[in-house]
């Protein structure tokens, strides 16, 4: 006897559901009226949580497999296809309302076909859905389509009773072979009970016969060679049988019915030889399936998945173990049988395994549970075998990681015999299939300036750029002729500016843009218009990326750095997206990219993709700023800033849809059309859509929103905002990069971000956050903004704040400009090497952008200064009475006769230390000050003052080496001997302020009876307030 472990999962809901196995039998895919598509490993067992598909949006009504993917048909009138990881790639045909009942795959996996409610049955091809043949010869609704194993014949049996046998032998020619009449039940009424009983024609393997379930319950076999009734299966079920399966050797027989059994039938006396439960009583097994593999049999009852582990008894044939060749089983003995099921191709296979295979020594990669007969199973030049008795086996090493394939932006599948074929801010380019040949329009958003573009398309193009100056076409070979691209500009001057171009043989398009024509190439018209022909670029499956002008002439080609997974076409560049290498194990899809300017073909940037592991790149596109945009499959758009920068790029996420505030209790998707500004131009998508249909919906505008961290407060908001602003901004910047005088636009948005700021600003000074302050001060672009951020500090009595204002105010009006300059005219060029060690500074002695973070670490180096010459140390001589520790002063003019500008980080250093003892360097050498009589060094404190004396006194002293001097003191020496009237206004000594050394201490000789009185300002600051003061 068999062993009667079943063991049960409730998949479903309850009510119909079915099943199909996967034909290497690793997994097991079920559906049910819940609309969901449940995989199921097999090698797991029973205690297993199963991925989901969740795509259809009704009940699921059949599921066929081939080697590597799988596809659904549901009542939502939608045939879905997933690949090997189980991701939705694309609808393969659409019912126009009506319920797909059943779908079969060709045993080549060429061919699909499917039944729906109506009476004509269609075969699509899998790899070319355009190509359709249509079945029409039922009276009424198709319940159920199979085909034969050698795909000679497709049958389909209909609500009105008949089974109609076709010749397919040519899928796009079928002819109706034989219609058999009142064999199966005629089930009229699509909701009764019955109609979900499977009366399907189940081949044999050897494609000799078929069984099905006749109109009196019976198990009847039918002959393929007079299409009539040979045999009947009695004495086996109580009731209706309801579904019927064979086993992959063709030795055996499943059937199910609502008698609360499953039975197993040995076709050697053709008598049922094993049952067990079914699982309910009263309730249909709705679908049933062996293991292509094992020793297992599946069914379905009542929306939950039975599995018996060992329906067949180790006794007898292992129910996969051969293929059998013979017609209907006959009483012969065993011996015979065993010969005559023995496959043909395995003679002469020689036992090594090849090179194409990887022999598993990490497990015994048993498939089969007994001693095997052998097995070739050849793809190609692959072939496998597996020894009688011998545990061993072999593995195909494989990537689980599926690659992705290519797409074009804003294209989507035909649904009703209709599609986009792009999609952006230009307009929109549809496609509709008349069967004989497509109807192209192109529709503009902005009619003012083109026209709409409708034809007939004989070649049947199936990719389409809509650029700036022109929309492309390409389409693949077929029927003998070659690939072809195809252009129409938009300028209506020129006569026959319509192009093609023809690929060589084996050569087709992946990939098309249109993009923007070279600036040299521009011509104004009247009125100041600027008009172009535009650029066509087309990646082609052979690597090459071709360049062809949009007068037609074959400008570039280069070769791509991998395959390429997409592209798009702006004003300036094409933005080409490729694969590097193959994928990863951990899921990365390995993406980079490319810019190429369309104006001498430079290549522009490169680098990666930020699409995370386990994503995949969903759209790409140009902003209307120029920046190239993505978005992955997880709902993140990004941004490359600073794009016109050499080696300068970074992605910038500036929207998680997954975090938008009108997602909150909604189902919904978000489908990218275009970004410009802050405003994310997309089609809402409800449900599970995953693409736009027909009509075509509104394009809805988002407010971009950057995943910042958000404060609680106001004043988070308003620093998202002002990111996105300066975001902008620096766009703006960068493409005015050579312009003279810089543009209203620009002008506006430099205004409206120093808007924003003093707001902060004010926030800031009302909060007492005078660092948070001082740093969006840095951040103003006008004197007259700084202004007034200053009357702001003003306003809440900080004085000190104040003072830094007007300091950071007359600093940037003493600059004019000048740094800013200095740094567009560097945008252009490649950046500076990054310094290999710290404090290292460039030829012409001035600290560039990175090396000034390292200020507080390094000495800079000894830079002469206007009016200041180089620092020595004092010789004290036995016959000269010591000076009192003052400073002495050079005044041998400086040897640079320009006047060195101070970076803005010293000015900051000058008005910091003028506010407090507390804030000037530290001596950290810990050096007691010289002795009279011996050589002073800079390691003491040389510039003591004596109350009597002035510090600022100019002496002669003998020139010495130089010191290592504090750049903050010299910066005050330096203010102090400025010639300039500014500069003696700005640091003029106040009558005020108290006389300290360099370290802050009291001046020797000081007169005691001097009163200081500390004050408190309102900022929190302590100044010292001298009563009177002794110089």
């Amino acid at each position: 006897m068999s062993d009667l472990r079943v063991t049960t999962n409730q998949a479903h809901d309850s009510g119909f559901s079915t099943l199909s196995f996967s034909r290497d039998g690793r997994r097991l895919y079920t559906g049910g009226n819940d609309s969901l598509v449940r995989v199921w490993d097999t090698a797991l067992g029973a205690e297993q949580e199963p991925q989901v598909l969740g795509e259809a949006t009704l009940d699921v009504m059949s599921i066929t497999c081939s080697d590597s993917s799988c596809y659904t048909a549901s009542k939502d009138s939608s045939v879905r296809h997933y690949d090997a990881t189980n991701e939705f790639t694309e609808l393969v045909a659409e019912a126009a309302g009506l319920c797909v009942r059943c779908i079969a795959l060709s045993p080549d996996s060429q061919w699909l076909a499917v039944c729906t409610e109506d009476t004509v049955v269609k075969i699509i091809n899998t790899t070319t859905t355009s190509r359709v043949a249509l079945l029409d010869g039922h009276k009424k609704g198709v319940r159920s389509v199979t085909w034969d194993p050698k795909g000679r014949y497709l049958t389909t049996c209909g609500q009105d009773g008949q089974i109609i046998v076709w010749d397919v032998k040519e899928p796009l020619q079928p002819s109706q072979l034989k219609v058999i009449e009142h064999l199966v039940p005629a089930v009229g009424d699509s909701e009764s009970p019955e109609f979900y009983y499977n009366c399907a024609a189940v081949w044999h393997p050897s494609g000799m016969y078929f069984a099905t379930v006749s109109a009196s319950h019976d198990i009847v076999f039918v002959s393929s060679s007079t299409w009539s009734k040979t045999e009947t299966l009695k004495n086996g079920h109580d009731s209706v049988t309801t579904s019927l399966i064979f086993s992959p050797n063709g030795s055996y027989l499943a059937s199910g019915g609502t008698d609360n059994k499953v039975i197993v039938w040995d076709l050697l006396d053709k008598k049922p030889k094993w049952s067990a439960p079914a699982g309910q009583q009263g309730k249909p097994v709705t679908a049933i399936g062996f293991h292509p593999r094992e020793n297992m049999l599946a069914w379905m009852i009542d929306g939950a998945l039975q599995q018996w582990s060992t329906p067949v008894p180790a006794s007898h044939p292992h129910p996969s173990s051969t293929k059998t060749t013979v017609a209907a089983p006959k009483a012969v003995s065993a011996s015979k049988i065993d010969d005559a099921m023995v496959d043909d191709d395995v003679a002469g296979i020689d036992d090594d395994y090849g090179d194409d295979w990887i022999v598993d020594d990490l497990g015994d990669g048993a498939h089969l549970d007994g001693p095997q007969e052998p097995v070739v199973e050849t793809k190609g030049k692959s072939k496998k075998r597996r020894h009688s008795g011998d545990k061993g086996g072999v593995r195909e090493m494989v990537n689980i990681t599926k690659a992705q394939p290519p797409f074009q932006p804003g294209a989507t599948a035909f649904r009703n015999k209709k599609r986009y074929m792009a999609y952006n801010m230009k307009g929109v380019v549809e496609c509709t299939n008349l069967d004989v040949h497509y109807v192209i329009n192109v529709e503009f958003h902005d009619r003012s300036f083109h026209q709409n573009i409708h034809f007939q398309d004989v070649n049947r193009f199936d990719l389409a750029s809509l650029g700036e100056c022109g929309v492309a076409f390409a389409c693949p070979p077929d029927n003998g002729h070659f690939a072809i691209v195809e252009y129409r500009p938009y300028s209506e001057w020129s006569p026959n500016a319509q192009w093609q171009f023809k690929l060589p043989e084996g050569e087709h398009v992946i990939a098309l843009a249109a993009a923007g024509t070279p600036a040299g190439r521009m011509i104004q018209m009247s009125g100041g218009k600027y008009e172009g022909f535009g650029m066509v670029v087309a990646a082609t499956n052979r690597g090459y990326i071709r360049f062809l002008s949009g007068g037609g002439v074959q400008e570039y080609i280069m070769s791509a750095a991998g395959d390429v997974v997409s592209m798009t076409g702006g004003k300036e560049w094409v933005f080409i997206v490729h694969r590097e290498g193959g994928t990863s194990l951990d899921g990365c899809q390995n993406l980079r990219y490319s810019l190429v300017a369309v104006d001498g073909f430079d290549l522009v940037q490169e680098g990666r993709l930020p699409v995370p592991r386990g994503e995949t790149l969903k759209w790409i596109g140009v902003t209307a700023e120029g920046a190239p945009t993505m978005a992955d499959s997880s709902g993140v758009l990004y941004v490359l800033d600073r794009h016109r920068r050499p080696t300068q790029a970074r992605w910038v996420p500036v929207l998680d849809s997954n975090l938008l505030s009108r997602r909150v209790g909604k189902d919904e998707t978000y489908w990218p059309v275009g970004l410009s500004g802050s405003q994310f131009h997309c089609i809402i998508l409800k449900g599970r859509e995953s693409e736009p249909g027909f009509p075509r919906p509104l394009v809805q505008d988002l407010e971009v929103r950057t995943p910042l961290l958000i404060a609680e407060q106001e004043s988070g908001e308003q620093e998202e905002q002002l990111f996105r602003e300066m975001l902008h901004l620096i766009m703006l910047q960068d493409s005015q990069l050579h312009e003279e005088e810089e543009s209203e636009e620009l002008a506006r948005g430099k205004l409206s971000v120093d808007k924003l700021i003093l707001t902060l600003i004010q926030g800031a000074c009302k909060n007492g956050q005078h660092a948070r302050a001082i740093d969006l001060a840095s951040m103003l672009r006008s004197s007259s903004s700084i202004e007034g951020a200053s009357r702001i500090a003003g306003f809440y009595h900080l004085r000190g704040l104040q003072e830094r204002f007007n300091a950071l105010r007359e600093a940037r009006e003493e600059d004019d400009g000048a740094a800013e300059a200095v740094a567009r005219d560097s945008w252009d060029r490649a950046s500076d090497p990054i310094p290999n060690k710290v404090g290292q500074f460039n030829g012409s002695g001035r600290r560039s952008d990175r090396q000034q973070y390292f200020d507080e670490f390094a000495p800079p180096p000894v830079i002469t200064r206007r009016s200041l010459a180089t620092a020595t140390p004092v010789i004290v001589d036995d016959d000269t009475p010591a000076p009192p520790s003052s400073m002495a002063i050079d005044e041998t003019p400086a040897s640079v006769e320009t006047k060195r500008k101070r970076d803005e980080e010293d000015t900051w250093d000058i008005e910091m230390e003028d506010d407090g003892a507390d804030l000037k360097r530290q001596n950290v050498q810990k050096t007691d000050a010289p002795k009279l009589g011996a050589t002073k060094t800079n390691s003491g404190n040389p510039f003591a003052r004596k109350a009597t004396g002035n510090p600022f006194a100019k002496k002669v002293t003998q020139a010495m080496a130089p010191t290592t001097k504090s750049t903050s003191f010299f910066d005050k020496v330096d203010a102090a001997e400025s010639a300039g009237p500014k500069r003696g206004a700005k640091f003029a000594p106040k009558t005020t302020s108290r006389q300290t050394t360099l370290f802050g201490m009291s001046a020797k000789g000081t007169n005691s009876a001097q009163s200081n009185s500390q004050s408190e300002t309102n900022d929190g600051e302590t100044q010292l307030e001298d009563s009177e003061q002794t110089q």
